[in-house]
């Protein structure tokens, strides 16, 4: 049986309806001044102005490459998750062919410990006999948590076709994973532990994980009797081993999904998108949603939010202080319209990034739209003082064409690599109104991907992706690898918060 049919005969795990059942969602209305991108050039880099809008110059231009790290084996390996824990960044992923050793069936999952200054400490995996991915880990005080998914039975039996795990971080030969599941497909997206000052409860819980399910969580119900639809949202309260204390199912007749969280006090901020009216009338295909939901599973409001055509969160970070009246969220993701309609933002291309920021109350503070010529998406965020650091990826040539000129978002940075047909991308914009600083390209002559971004206690902003060439002076091990890449932090002070 699957740990999450063990909570439920427990009393521990409760599915609710078709939608959450919160307070009346908050009104979008954008403020009048988004910044369009074409107030701040797609190549602006470390040619551009002295000051592009921020608060002081000290993130004026873009931080050079402090260390690049490739990690991987004879096969294809993934680095999809990172978090800073004291002087070490430790990423999570996946390996096809093994790194440390050969693999258990599939894949299994990889996790790598690199020193804040380069140097890596360890590389291990581990996993059953199908596929296992690691998703998502976060980081607090002196322990680490980790999630993913599972095809076969790693820690326990399966319950489905594909479950979630979570698990701390090393994991012993012979623990037994907390697992996620019921008959049918299962996905933990992110996680989230909470600020080093907010002691943790063993009674209300550690922390909080998203994700997605096709299926039915053992103890759900479907009280209107229509069906909860193509996929719905997960969100989950865990304790410090990793199992669930509560989780709750809830989405639309449409697709719903949770894709990321990050932690606030005792609360968990979520993110996904839905297809349908989650809460209000849908603004088009799809749309972004985000939600503040306490520990004890009660949403305290929920926010969807997009423009006529496709819209999606896929990561969300803190920013500011409640107790000063700037406490923020930051979601960011992509689209392919024009989220403020009559307003100052455009769609520049097939595809942009958006940034959005959500007050306490769930309303819409500011929104900026990033794109270059083609498909740009942003996939993850942190916050850092008065700067939010924006990563995701941007595609330099058309995949019809791949000898066309470069193009993509922001000014290449030669210290990574040439550019290729697709790269990652690096932005800093202002807490407080969404300018955009600078942005900067990050690539090989290969495929890149950025997946996520996290800030260390000693000043570093470190980008995990993977990468099928030579990041840096780094050599590749073969097949696709994963990378991290390390930046100074400029010095602004504040404390920091990210997801993935």
């Amino acid at each position: 049986m699957a740990a999450a049919a063990a909570a439920v005969a427990a009393g521990l795990l409760l599915g609710t309806g078709c939608s959450l059942d919160s307070q009346e969602p908050a009104t979008v209305t954008l403020p009048e001044n988004g910044i369009a991108p074409s107030t701040v050039p797609p190549t602006l880099g470390p040619g551009g102005p002295p000051d592009a809008g921020g608060s002081g110059p000290d993130d004026s231009t873009p931080p050079t490459l402090a260390w690049a790290v490739q990690v991987g084996g004879s096969g294809d390996d993934a680095l999809r998750a990172v978090t800073g824990s004291q002087s070490s960044v430790i990423a999570v992923g996946s390996t096809a062919a093994g790194v440390a050793q050969p693999t258990s069936g599939g894949r299994d999952v990889l996790s790598a410990t690199v020193s804040t200054g380069g140097e890596v400490e360890s590389v291990e995996q581990f996993g059953g006999a199908g596929d296992d991915d690691g998703t998502g880990v976060a980081s607090s005080q002196d322990a680490v948590l980790a999630c993913g998914s599972a095809t076969g039975a790693l820690g326990q039996d399966a319950g489905g076709s594909s479950d979630g795990w979570c698990s701390p971080l090393p994991a012993d030969p012979g623990q037994q994973l907390a697992r996620f599941g019921g008959l049918d497909n299962e996905l933990i997206t992110g996680i989230a532990l909470p600020p080093d000052a907010v002691t943790p409860s063993s009674a209300t819980g550690a922390g909080y994980a998203s994700g997605v399910t096709d299926g039915f969580l053992p103890g759900a119900e479907d009280p209107v009797g229509r069906g909860l639809g193509q996929g719905d949202a997960l969100v989950f309260r865990l304790a410090a081993d990793g199992t669930a204390i509560w989780g709750r199912q809830f989405g639309t007749p449409a697709e719903d999904s949770a894709t990321a969280v990050c932690a606030v006090d005792t609360d968990g901020i979520f993110v996904g998108h839905t297809d349908g009216d989650l809460e209000g009338m849908s603004n088009g295909v799809r749309d972004g949603w985000i939600s503040r939901i306490d520990d004890t599973g009660v949403p305290r409001w929920v926010t969807q939010f997009g423009s006529s055509g496709n819209d999606l969160f896929a990561a969300v970070a803190t920013s500011g202080e409640a107790r000063r009246g700037t406490e923020a969220f930051i979601a960011v993701g992509s689209t392919d319209g024009d989220i403020d309609a009559e307003g100052p933002l455009a769609n520049s291309g097939e595809q942009d990034a958006i940034v959005t920021a959500f007050g306490s109350d769930g309303s819409a503070l500011w929104a900026t739209q990033l794109g270059g010529e083609l498909a740009d998406t942003a996939t993850a965020v942190v916050s850092d003082g008065s700067t939010v650091y924006v990563a995701g990826n941007t595609r330099t040539a058309p995949i019809a064409d791949p000898a066309a000129p470069q193009v993509g978002l922001g000014e290449l940075d030669p210290s990574v690599g040439p550019g290729g047909l697709g790269d990652g991308f690096l932005a800093s914009l202002d807490a407080a109104t969404g300018e955009v600083r600078w942005i900067i390209r990050l690539g090989t002559d290969q495929e890149d991907t950025v997946t996520t971004i996290t800030t260390t206690e000693d000043g570093l902003l470190v980008i995990a992706g993977t990468t099928g060439g030579q990041i840096a002076d780094t050599a590749p091990a073969g097949g696709l690898d994963g990378f991290l890449l390390a930046f100074p932090l400029p010095s602004s002070g504040g404390a920091a918060a990210s997801s993935v």
